[in-house]
């Protein structure tokens, strides 16, 4: 692979299948596998549900649909959280740079890439030892690694009778794509709801078919494998109770504030056995980054959490877990925190402002109504049952740069964005020829910062308990 098309995978994300992708950098989605003579096809899929029948036009608009809701997901979570719109700033600023002195750019570019590497940075340590499928695999187990290039990583990994199947890494690409795929799927779900009910236990069967490969696939593992693991800890989950419960997880990880993540990254330090390299991903949570080590502690201690309590209390939790997951992993955080959630709301409009206080006219724009007009993706944190007269989103590109619009479009010229990114997307790949790695503190620079704030807390507590002359 060439510094050019890795740049391409590291800064877009995309769906599995290579059907359409979102760009992290020019705030654009694609449908690459359509052209202008599709346009009457996507057209009718956003404007009406399709027929409630299982004929190959029927599928065909369920398919596309599925896709665009894949993708929107994406802009969603770029557009609307705390995680996405610092990003977004931070891609801002980049591009002014860009646009002005290449030399000027290295520092913009150096936070830049602090997001843009946690998306697909990971992909050459996925290491498959066997084409097994997952669901073939007894055995889940996990190991921290430090990377020269990357820093800590979290690797997950798959056994089949002790032999090892599979190691996957964890990285923000799989909290992003798993809240994707999970978004796609309950669309395809919820465009059956209408079928007579022969004809939707097919079509539902097929759904299900369709979503296990995605999840046994080893090919697809860095995609799938949060979703993998909620599945296999949370047993009493259907399949659409799985998916809600992963997209709401989404959510609350990438719209955690600052103060939500100094008390969560507590508990999550004294859960690492590899304390150095824990310590490191301490670190890189205290910055808002590693999101994704968020989501995959957050399954692990709701597990134990269901199954320390109390035969009444779990059977309580397990049905606040089905009904209400976004209100379960809150109580538990709450719990264990001893704190209140913070929904980060101030952050945002914090974030916000100075998106616009930069003059990034469009982006503020864009961002402001995406986050106004999208009330039912703020309410419920997840698309379900939502049809796209509900869904605000930018003009979509085709493959061949034809513009289909969503029915509630946001105002916002794609094409003329296209061409006007062209520029500073050259510049940053020629800055990045050398290749790129993820800014991280060394572990025995985080082991030391540790100390130092224990060793002044302590001191403060001490200072607290004197008696008062």
């Amino acid at each position: 692979m060439d510094v050019g098309s890795y740049l391409l995978k590291m800064i877009v994300s995309s769906t599995a299948k290579i059907h359409g992708h979102y760009d992290f950098f020019t705030g654009l989605i694609t449908l690459d596998k359509f052209t202008e003579n599709d346009l009457p096809l996507i057209e009718s899929a956003l404007i009406k549900s399709p027929p409630p029948t299982n004929t190959p036009e029927a599928i065909t608009l369920r398919d596309i649909r599925a896709l665009i809701k894949h993708e929107v997901t994406h802009f969603l979570d770029h557009l609307t959280t705390i995680w996405g719109i610092e990003f977004l700033y931070r891609k801002s600023r980049l591009v002014e740079s860009l646009m002005h002195v290449s030399a000027e750019a290295q520092q913009p570019l150096g936070v830049y890439l602090l997001n843009a590497t946690e998306l697909q940075m990971h992909g050459d340590l996925v290491r498959i030892h066997k084409d097994i499928a997952f669901d073939k695999c007894d055995v889940v187990r996990h190991q921290l690694v430090q990377s020269r290039l990357y820093g800590p990583i979290i690797i997950v990994k798959f056994f089949q009778n002790d032999d090892l199947v599979c190691d996957v890494p964890l990285s923000m690409l799989s909290l992003l794509e798993a809240n994707a795929i999970a978004n796609e799927y309950l669309a395809r779900f919820d465009d059956l709801a209408h079928m007579d009910q022969e004809d939707r236990v097919i079509a539902e069967k097929a759904v299900e078919r369709r979503l296990q490969k995605i999840l046994n696939e080893p090919d697809l593992a860095e995609y799938s494998v949060l979703i993998r693991l909620a599945k296999i800890h949370f047993t009493f989950f259907d399949t659409r109770q799985l998916l809600s419960y992963m997209s709401v997880l989404v959510n609350f990880c990438l719209n955690a504030s600052i103060f939500s993540l100094g008390a969560i990254t507590e508990n999550i330090r004294h859960s690492f056995a590899n304390k150095n390299i824990g310590d490191g991903i301490w670190a890189d949570l205290c910055r808002g980054m590693s999101r994704h080590v968020i989501a995959f502690k957050t399954i692990m201690f709701m597990y134990n959490w269901i199954h320390a309590s109390s035969p009444e209390k779990r059977q309580n939790l397990i049905g606040l877990m089905v009904s209400d997951p976004y209100h379960a992993i809150e109580l538990f955080w709450d719990e264990h925190r001893r704190a209140k959630f913070n929904d980060g709301q101030f952050e945002k409009t914090a974030s916000l402002q100075i998106l616009k206080a930069g003059n990034f006219e469009d982006d503020f724009r864009v961002c402001s109504q995406t986050i106004e007009k999208n009330r039912r993706w703020a309410q419920q944190r997840n698309l379900r049952g939502c049809d796209f007269d509900e869904i605000a989103c930018i003009d979509i590109l085709l493959g061949d740069d034809s513009v289909v619009s969503c029915p509630q479009r946001i105002d916002f010229d794609v094409t003329a964005h296209s061409y006007k990114i062209v520029g500073p997307y050259t510049k940053l790949d020629h800055l990045t020829k050398a290749g790129v790695a993820k800014f991280h503190m060394p572990p025995e620079l985080a082991s030391a910062m540790i100390e130092n704030i224990l060793t002044q807390k302590e001191a403060a507590q001490a200072r607290m308990r004197r008696p008062k002359k």
